[in-house]
């Protein structure tokens, strides 16, 4: 026989959280393995002893926990998300008739917290999953990636400053004594601060243009994507995949001018690394020295040019912005063909009748 369902709200109902959500659901098995108990005890010192009671810093680390896990990038929709969802709800410690802490809960957060409690959560999670097992930490990958800032193309200002001077504006430091040109090294003791710092950025970056609502972000401009304020994330991450060091930084400072700040915040919660591993774009001079002022084997290939007959470097190639297209050394043409949207990628290649 068909029915009909109806909707009958009821004032009381017999059930917990608990009973919902199922034994496999991910925020369970988390649940049951790791505790961020010691939360409380590194904001502690945050909080007055009197007044009324704030949220719990470990429910606002769950809930960015679940707005990372699950990809909930906007903390407005975390909020009503975590509220619409038994098992977030669940996670938190919160039943179902608890109103969740607003959005703006986290800017308060943030302007309360240092930036230095929030590495030291990183580095005891860490400590936690090395006291498990799961972090090997001593061969290391270094790379880094674009991230865009959060600021309009419309709030750029033209900068009336040298590469020296920005980088003493931003750092708030002098460029005295250098001993670098470029990428020669001339077998003096490396100074980690000045590693990057007399090097050009790849080509695209443009430090003499600035953002009056963030300045420390810089332009990029890539190809077919077009201009874009952003900074750089530079990411060291062991062979089992956990990231042991990070540092953010405008989009203008050249890869290799992290890397004494991603060896030294590994080894501040493991041991120096024995090998580590980049792309070419890390093989400086300079950079391959200080590794091996520290003793650490390197898998970088040295910055060279491609000497293969008939092969020619990316950096030998000349792009027209106007035309869009690629001009090779022996002048021929290379058109945009494709683009791979997942990736933000452009392919560009050259007539095969103009190679013959």
């Amino acid at each position: 026989m068909q029915d009909k369902k109806e909707f009958r709200q009821r004032i009381y109902y017999d059930f917990n959280l608990d009973s919902l959500v199922p034994e496999t659901h991910l925020l369970k098995q988390i649940a049951k393995t790791v505790s961020f108990d010691f939360v409380r005890d590194k904001t502690k010192d945050y909080y007055s002893h009197t007044g009324k009671p704030s949220i719990d810093p470990v429910v606002l680390t769950k809930m960015l926990l679940i707005g990372y896990l699950f990809d909930i990038r906007s903390e407005r929709k975390l909020v009503e998300e975590v509220s619409l969802n038994l098992a977030y709800r669940w996670y938190i410690g919160y039943d179902i008739d608890e109103a969740i802490p607003e959005h703006s809960i986290f800017s308060k957060a943030r302007a309360r917290f240092t930036k230095e409690l929030f590495c030291q959560i990183f580095e005891e999670i860490l400590k936690k999953a090395d006291g498990y097992g799961l972090i090997k930490g001593k061969e290391i990958l270094i790379d880094s990636t674009i991230v865009k800032a959060n600021a309009s193309l419309g709030s750029i200002i033209d900068v009336d400053i040298s590469p020296e001077g920005y980088w003493q504006q931003l750092e708030k430091s002098e460029e005295k004594n250098s001993k670098y040109s470029g990428s020669h090294y001339d077998g003096s003791k490396i100074d980690k601060t000045k590693i990057g710092r007399n090097r050009r950025a790849r080509k695209g970056f443009n430090i003499k243009k600035k953002s009056k609502t963030d300045p420390e972000a810089t332009m990029f401009y890539r190809p077919g994507a077009g201009s874009v304020l952003s900074f750089k994330a530079h990411i060291a991450s062991d062979t089992s995949g956990f990231i042991t060091a990070i540092k953010a930084s405008p989009s203008a400072l050249h890869d290799t001018g992290a890397v004494p700040d991603l060896i030294e915040a590994h080894e501040k919660t493991f041991d120096a690394p024995d090998f580590v591993a980049a792309d070419k774009k890390y093989g400086s001079e300079e950079c391959l020295a200080y590794l091996q002022e520290k003793s650490i084997k390197t898998v970088i290939n040295p910055e060279t040019k491609n000497n293969r007959p008939g092969y020619y470097a990316k950096e030998e190639f000349k792009y027209d912005k106007d035309k869009d297209i690629y001009i090779c050394p022996n002048g021929k043409i290379l058109r945009r063909k494709a683009k791979n949207h997942k990736l933000n990628r452009l392919k560009y290649a050259a007539d095969t009748r103009d190679l013959q």
